[in-house]
């Protein structure tokens, strides 16, 4: 069964699994975004989970060997980054809101949040119901002009600009709140207040070599 743990310094989650699992977990989240319900910057964002989750049932990510039942498993798993799979999480449960699916489908969504809200309580109960109670806006990000590149700015200040984890999970609902279009910092985003090149290199980031 699909479960998942924080990574050690709780930059994101590893969702663990057999290949079934992880299988699954892929054919659903192809099954909700190709009702063409998202424009295609968002459509092309979202790619990136899909890829990510390949890569692990076909063995290129972590393994892991556990016992179940007296039988030794061996069990695949994939990183991915908070912003990211909360991000990833709002637009699945809209489309799964916005369009038909089966009750595959919609048992994997519910998995999928059970785990991320597990494993955010895990590091702090109040900053982790904040977080999820912002994860219903994350879909206005969903329009023709989004600029998701800002997504990337906000996950480098995630990676590294807190100085614990606590500091981490508090700049983790920033972003959930900020990552819309209505907020001032997307808007100075968009209007070039920032230096992106000098203030943020966010599109050389090497995500396996990150203190996950």
């Amino acid at each position: 069964m699909l479960y998942g743990e924080n990574t050690n310094n709780h930059l994101g989650i590893i969702f663990y699994g057999d290949y079934l699992d992880l299988y699954n977990v892929y054919k659903t989240f192809y099954n909700l975004i190709e009702g063409k319900i998202f424009y295609p910057q968002i459509y092309d964002f979202m790619l990136e989970f899909p890829y990510i989750l390949r890569e692990a049932y076909q063995g290129y990510q972590e393994k892991i060997c556990i016992i179940k039942d007296n039988v030794k498993l061996d069990y695949l798993g994939v990183k991915i980054l908070y912003p990211k799979i909360l991000v990833f999480y709002s637009l699945l449960e809209y489309a799964k809101n916005t369009i038909r699916v089966d009750e595959g489908n919609s048992a994997m969504i519910f998995r999928l949040k059970h785990i991320i809200k597990t494993n955010l309580k895990k590091i702090n109960v109040a900053y982790a119901n904040k977080c999820l109670n912002r994860i219903k806006d994350v879909i206005q990000i969903n329009n023709e002009f989004y600029d998701v590149s800002f997504i990337d700015f906000l996950i480098y200040k995630y990676i590294y600009t807190p100085s614990n984890n606590f500091e981490r999970i508090k700049m983790l609902c920033t972003i959930m709140e900020e990552i819309i279009p209505t907020s001032q910092n997307y808007k100075k985003f968009i209007n070039g207040f920032y230096d992106k090149e000098k203030l943020y290199n966010y599109e050389v980031l090497d995500y396996e070599k990150l203190n996950w």
